[in-house]
C-alpha cells in the first residue's frame, strides 16, 4: 500500500489467540452436540429394548433411535472432509 511521503500506514493487529480460542470453542461444541445425539440414540435404544413397555411403544422408540442414528450419520459426513485415499497401482 502506497502512503504519502512523512505518513504511515496503519497497522493491524491480529487476533490469532482470539481466533484460536473461537475455534476450539467451536470444534468442543460440534463435539458435545455429536455426544449428545449419541447418547440420545443409546436412551431410545434402550428404552426399546425394555420388555415392559408395551410393543407400539418399543417399536416407536427404536424407530425414532433409527432416525436419530441417521441424523448422526449425516451430521459427521458433512462435518468431517471426505478422504481421498490413493492406492498403488497394482499392474
Amino acid at each position: 500500500m502506497e502512503t504519502p511521503e512523512g505518513q504511515r500506514a496503519p497497522t493491524r493487529r491480529r487476533m490469532k489467540g482470539l481466533w484460536l480460542l473461537l475455534t476450539a470453542m467451536v470444534y468442543l461444541a460440534g463435539l458435545l452436540f455429536m455426544t449428545d445425539l449419541l447418547g440420545l440414540d443409546l436412551i431410545l435404544l434402550g428404552s426399546g429394548l425394555e420388555t415392559e413397555i408395551p410393543l407400539a411403544t418399543r417399536l416407536l422408540s427404536i424407530g425414532e433411535s433409527v432416525l436419530v442414528l441417521g441424523a448422526w450419520i449425516y451430521t459427521r459426513r458433512m462435518a468431517l472432509p471426505p478422504l481421498k485415499l490413493k492406492f498403488r497401482n497394482t499392474r
